[in-house]
């Protein structure tokens, strides 16, 4: 009896053990799948939010093929927020590389002068030919500085990509510029993350709509009867303003939607007090968190 018991017990126990470790390796493929979509998204270019697409289509797809494991699929998490914070996170696999597929370290050179002015130029292009190391690259930055003839007590900071053979402090590039300053008795300069791919993140995740629908409004508001649109025009006369006029926005000159944001932020004040001139309320003029969007 205490044998059979004991054979019950451990077959409870092993069950149990059993469904924790399932379950565990469905999270991990959960995860693993996520990761999987968000790369083909950045990859070919897509929104963030083409992920809730791809994940409705899944599950269509398993309603179809396989009704039992549409579980399985909706526990794939693919939100616009989290496919952002996926590729954020595999972004240090990142690599760039010419038609020969050698990887080509760009080091650019940001300072200030004399008269606070502050200058960026290209230091160098330098050509990796084999691997492509913290260390390889340490050196050729040491190239860099000793052929220019810089002066490393005036590194104050050093700007990255997320790859971990630049960022890791034992053998990446930035630990590897740490002991380099420390051998010279110098002060280990800051590390910044560049800004580059986050740049192009934001662009494709900004809600550009809630910007273009009020800027749009506006300048057909403006432009639209002749009357008014002298009227805005003899107004920005009377103010001495630096624009003679707002520019026309439509969605086939969609490339020149980078000017006519500029020349309406330019204007935002004049824009805003000639439409109450006209009775015309547009609370997103004054709104902060708006005009942050427009100007970014």
């Amino acid at each position: 009896m205490r044998a059979d018991k004991l054979s019950k017990l451990k077959s409870g126990l092993l069950a149990q053990q059993n469904t924790f470790v399932r379950q565990f390796q469905l999270n991990q493929s959960s995860v693993r799948a996520s990761f999987r979509v968000a790369q083909l998204i950045a990859s070919s270019g897509k929104p963030f939010t083409d992920g809730e697409f791809v994940k409705k289509c899944m599950n269509a797809v398993a309603e179809e093929v396989c009704p039992e494991k549409k579980d399985v699929f909706n526990a794939v998490s693919l939100s616009a927020s989290t496919i952002t914070r996926r590729i954020e996170e595999i972004g240090a696999l990142d690599e760039s590389t010419d038609v020969q597929d050698s990887a080509q370290l760009l080091i650019f050179i940001r300072g200030v002068s004399a008269n606070f002015e502050m200058c960026e130029e290209l230091a160098a292009l330098q050509s990796l030919k084999g691997t492509t190391t913290g260390e390889d690259i340490f050196g050729k930055v040491y190239q860099t500085m000793e052929e220019l003839d810089l002066d490393w007590s005036k590194l104050a900071s050093i700007t990255t990509d997320g790859a971990s053979s630049k960022v890791g402090m034992s053998r990446g590039l930035i630990g590897r510029m740490n002991r380099e300053m420390e051998e010279r008795g110098l002060t280990a300069p800051l590390q910044v993350h560049c800004l580059i791919h986050q740049q192009a993140l934001c662009c494709k995740v900004l809600t550009w709509d809630s910007v273009m629908k009020v800027v749009v409004s506006c300048i057909n508001f403006i432009r639209a009867k002749g009357l008014k649109h002298r009227q805005f025009q003899e107004f920005l006369s009377e103010l001495e303003s630096a624009h003679g006029d707002v520019l026309y926005c439509t969605e086939v000159r969609w490339l020149s939607r980078g000017r006519v944001l500029r020349r309406f932020y330019e204007l935002l004040l004049e824009i805003n007090a000639f439409l109450h001139s006209q009775n015309k309320t547009v609370p997103e003029l004054i709104d902060p968190e708006w005009k942050w969007h427009s100007h970014f």
